[in-house]
Order: C-alpha cells, then structure tokens, then sequence
C-alpha cells in the first residue's frame, strides 16, 4: 500500500510537469516558418532523387531493349546462309534502328557478324554493338 508521502511526492511531480508547459494553443510563428524552410529545403532534394531514378530505370530499360532487339537480329543473320548487310529501322519499335555490317578474313576464311542497334536517349543517340565470329568449316 502507498503511504501519504509517495501520493504527494507523485502529485507533486504531475503539478511540476503541469506547470513546465505553459497554456499554448497552436504553434508560435518562428516554429512554423521553420517548418517552411526546412520543407523549402528537404522537398527539391527529394524531387530531384526521384527524377534521376526515373531516368535512370528508363535508360536501362531502353539498354535492355536494345540488347534483345541486337540478339534477335544477330540470330536471323547467323541462321540464314547469307548475311544481309545494311541498316533499317525496327518494326515495332519506334525510335530503334538496327545496321548489320560483315566482314571477311579471306586468310583463315572467318566472316565477322556486327550488329549495331541506335535509339534515342533523352537528347543523344545511343548504341549497342554485338559481334560474332563465323568460322569456315
């Protein structure tokens, strides 16, 4: 059972507490002008993160596009007996051109498959380029 003192000690601690803060209503003007400047601060850095992630993703995206579209290409030029060089543009895939080019060693009879796949990227062009090495048999 509490004893007389420790009722009074406690309420004495809850009428310090009472009194630490004094009657308020709301936030003062300093403290809410603060509240806008580090938000003026904090809001700009974290667009600007998500923007570069953005187009970060976008540009991967796009790289890996252009890598399948290479692959596919690059397999059509090795299955057929002749390889067709020349460039044009991707059907299906607008803003994609895709140029095979070969390339004959004439010494050990190899033939040299390059592919190259163009697509624009935010103000630039982009490549990626794929080869393969046909022996003779």
């Amino acid at each position: 059972m509490r004893s007389n003192r420790d009722l009074i000690s406690f309420q004495g601690r809850r009428r310090r507490a009472r009194w630490a803060l004094p009657n308020q209503r709301g936030a003062s003007l300093i403290e809410l002008l603060i509240v806008v400047v580090l938000l003026a601060i904090i809001i700009p850095a974290l667009i600007s993160g998500f923007t570069a992630a953005f187009v970060t993703v976008k540009d991967a995206r796009m790289l890996e596009l252009a890598k399948h579209i290479a692959q596919m290409t690059m397999e059509d030029a090795l299955a057929s007996e002749e390889v067709i060089a020349g460039g044009r543009d991707v059907p299906g895939y607008p803003g994609y051109s895709c140029y095979v080019e070969t390339e004959t060693d004439f010494a050990d009879g190899s033939t040299t498959v390059v592919v190259t796949v163009e697509y624009t990227f935010l103000t630039g062009r982009r490549q990626h380029r794929m080869v393969a090495v046909l022996y003779a048999r």
